[in-house]
């Protein structure tokens, strides 16, 4: 059971529903549903055009497993990100990120560049990893060449 401690705001890394009266964007969610094998896939609009709805329905639409994480201009922590993203990949995958975690919840302080380094070890599985920057006004997912999103 995660506590507030470990992740205050659990949300961020929850899908969003779908809302009912939403259109669906076929024009644009058809080709990422289609490239899902290329590395990265941007979507990028202003504010209140639709991105988050966009990256839903894909969520909903594609076989492939999404872990969410959406982004918010406090997260500027890296510690933290990195934190939430764990989490959100444990979410699908309980086993994921166990040294992660340990490293987290030593107390001691944690050095970025081993906690990104035993992050960036444990993803060459089948991950993936949708993270939602509404605050660069763009929305991304990672999608890595075998049809798994990093």
């Amino acid at each position: 059971m995660v506590t507030t401690a470990e992740l205050p705001f659990i949300t961020k890394t929850l899908i969003p529903r779908q809302r009912e009266l939403i259109v669906r964007r076929g024009r644009i969610l058809e080709p990422m549903l289609a490239r899902v094998d290329k590395k990265v896939q941007a979507v990028c609009a202003p504010a209140g055009y639709g991105k988050t709805a966009l990256l839903t329905q894909f969520a909903d639409e594609t076989e492939l497993p999404i872990c969410w994480y959406s982004l918010a201009p406090e997260d500027h922590d890296p510690v933290s990100i990195l934190r939430y993203c764990v989490y959100s990949i444990r979410a699908l995958y309980p086993d994921f990120g166990v040294s992660c975690i340990s490293l987290l919840k030593s107390g001691s302080n944690v050095v970025l560049h081993t906690l990104a380094g035993l992050f960036i070890t444990e993803l060459h599985s089948n991950v993936s990893v949708m993270f939602q920057a509404a605050w660069f006004m763009c929305s991304m997912m990672f999608i890595g060449s075998t049809g798994r999103q990093i």
